[in-house]
């Protein structure tokens, strides 16, 4: 070879070599298992959302490695009247654009979320303040909300009744979580390019090919960015199991939480490649109960009672999952008694194939005779086809009953659920707070995520009852009672609940989990 091209090469190798490990060192490989729906947090509602927002923005309070509440973007709070009057004292902090964070950015995120004519999915997120439901549903003015912006560096914040949970809310939740005023108001496309995303996180969005991945570098304006220390993270949508393992054996990934192959998971185990956290998720099955045949409870109990659910759990051995009868996840604290609400509630209902047959038969479709052609509805994930597919062996073998399966990208799943064009979906739900409601409050009648449509005025009561006392034993009697209403409806079919799962390369460290879902890359590095 001629020396000269010789030198050229090794010079190229060595570049791209040290490039290699540069880009090792400070860009964190990551995967999720789906596209954000939007950037825009008071229109968010999912995980997938989740993932990207908490890297990018930041509330009034954020977490520890611990999991306890600290300061995020207020320094310090008080709080008094027993638990339901709150100020926030902000730090002197800037958005990405060099702009001040301020009171008034929060005053009119959280009003914008709850203004009718805006038409926020989860809006109730926010019911927990004074009036916000009052306003949210068009019934006083805005003033009389408990929002207030006192100065650009006060919030003063009064709530319905005391909720021992709200610091949790206003970190770790994504409907509390600021949006710049003046660029949100300049531009309401604001939050679909990089260039036009104005954030106040750890991160800001450096670049976003859709349906492929996105790229955060750190934000030189974050407050405490002296605490962050990767320089860049690429972020990947995965939506097939294999290929998130190939890609992360083959080293193009640190971490993923876009799934694995349940075959792997003993060596992937044994290799301590793959992490268990535990988590406050809940999987079901939703029905949608304003169509025939599922507005007939006995429809429902019978889809219910012929779900193997030790046979779903064993097919995802080390999976942490947990058979559920129930809606409120192992975990949460019955706050009257200190004992777990799920174990204080028991299984609220059993499997019975024979009881199964006999209702559907009742129903008038004896053996699945004149069953309606129906699809289960998923979100395009390796993990949620796998379940489907058990599931509709299940109702095939236990009640002759036929039905095919339908996956979409998870932006047209939520548009098929919010136009209620469907049958039968495969759903699930990780709690926003450490507390029943977050699950029970869900199955409102009016709750943007209610997705199933359930509609019960006994169940709607209770669980407001329960929303507006600080009483904590008045508070935890409805609620158990409200979740015995809606089993004894089947308004909703519990399957299992779920711990979290992630593949970790060896070097990584810094990652902050919660048992609400919540992922922040703020300290993490690779060493």
């Amino acid at each position: 070879m001629n020396t000269k091209y010789l030198l050229i090469f090794v010079l190229v190798v060595v570049s791209l070599v040290s490039g290699c490990a540069r880009v090792d060192n400070t860009t964190f490989r990551w995967a999720i298992p789906e596209e954000p729906a939007t950037l825009d947090s008071r229109q968010s509602q999912g995980t997938a959302e989740s993932y990207v927002l908490y890297q990018l923005f930041e509330g009034l309070t954020t977490e520890n490695a611990k999991g306890d509440v600290v300061p995020g973007v207020a320094s310090s709070w008080e709080i008094d009247d027993n638990g339901s009057h709150y100020v926030f004292h902000l730090r002197d902090s800037k958005w990405s654009n060099g702009d001040p964070v301020t009171a008034y950015d929060f005053e009119y995120t959280w009003l914008k979320t709850l203004s009718p004519e805006f038409g926020s999915h989860s809006a109730e997120m926010l019911y927990f303040i004074k009036n916000a439901e009052a306003y949210n549903s068009g019934k006083v003015n805005a003033d009389l909300v408990g929002i207030k912006a006192i100065d650009a560096h006060t919030l003063d914040v009064r709530l319905q009744a005391p909720a021992p949970f709200f610091l949790n809310l206003v970190g770790y939740n994504t409907k509390y979580l600021p949006v710049n005023k003046k660029v949100a108001e300049a531009n309401p496309h604001w939050m679909e390019r990089p260039e036009s995303l104005v954030s106040n996180g750890a991160f800001v969005l450096q670049s976003w090919d859709h349906g492929s991945k996105m790229l955060f570098s750190a934000n030189d304006n974050y407050w405490n960015k002296s605490a962050v220390k990767l320089k860049a993270v690429s972020c990947v949508f995965v939506d097939n199991a294999q290929t998130d393992l190939s890609m992360f054996e083959s080293g193009q990934l640190d971490m993923s939480e876009a799934g694995f192959p349940a075959t792997s998971s003993d060596k992937l185990i044994q290799e301590n490649k793959l992490k268990f956290y535990p988590s406050l998720a809940l999987t079901y099955i939703g029905v949608n109960s304003k169509t025939k045949p599922f507005d007939d409870a006995r429809v429902r109990k019978a889809l219910a009672l012929a779900i193997d659910r030790n046979a779903l759990v064993s097919a995802n051995k080390n999976s942490g999952r947990k058979p559920a009868y129930g809606l409120v996840p192992y975990g949460i604290i019955d706050s009257a008694t200190g004992k777990d609400f799920r174990v204080e509630g028991g299984a609220l209902f059993d499997e019975n194939v024979s009881l199964a047959k006999r209702l559907l038969s009742e129903a008038g479709f004896p053996d699945g005779n004149g069953f309606p052609a129906s699809a289960i509805l998923y979100s395009t994930d390796s993990a949620s086809k796998q379940t489907c597919e058990i599931i509709q062996d299940m109702w095939k073998r236990n009640l002759g009953i036929a039905v095919t399966l339908t996956n979409c990208e998870w932006k047209v799943y939520l548009q098929q659920m919010q136009s209620g064009n469907f049958s039968i979906t495969r759903g699930g739900w990780s709690g926003d707070y450490i507390d029943p409601l977050t699950f029970l409050n869900l199955f409102v009648s009016t709750d943007g995520n209610n997705r199933v449509r359930y509609n019960n005025a006994r169940y709607d009561k209770l669980v407001r009852v329960a929303l507006a006392t600080g009483d904590q034993s008045i508070r935890m009697r409805d609620l158990h009672a409200a979740e015995k209403v809606i089993m004894d409806d089947m308004g909703v079919i519990p399957i299992y609940f779920s711990s979290t799962s992630a593949l970790v390369a060896s070097n990584v460290s810094g990652v902050i989990r919660d048992a609400t879902g919540s992922v922040l890359l703020r300290e993490a590095q690779k060493n």
